[in-house]
């Protein structure tokens, strides 16, 4: 698998140099696009183009149990680009 690099330190896979350490990535064309974490069910879903980055969605992002995200860090919105996870 290629590297993903993702700056979301919040997220249960984010690791050393920004690297996403899950097995497997699930990105969409937004929220309401697919539900399935990881992509296991991604070859039945329908193919979801978009005309820009911000328009796609990291279904794999798993908020740490470790991690605290402080109001004041939180982005607003839950689109990210199609390298994120």
């Amino acid at each position: 698998m290629p590297e993903v690099k993702c700056t979301v330190s919040n997220c249960e896979y984010w690791g050393v140099s920004n690297v996403c350490t899950a097995d497997q990535i699930l990105i969409t064309a937004g929220p309401t696009a697919g539900k399935d974490k990881h992509g296991s069910g991604a070859e039945r879903m329908n193919d979801t183009p978009v005309a820009i980055s911000e328009h796609t969605y990291c279904w794999t992002m798993t908020p740490s149990e470790l991690a605290e995200l402080e109001e004041e860090d939180y982005v607003g919105d839950t689109t990210y680009t199609a390298g994120s996870a």
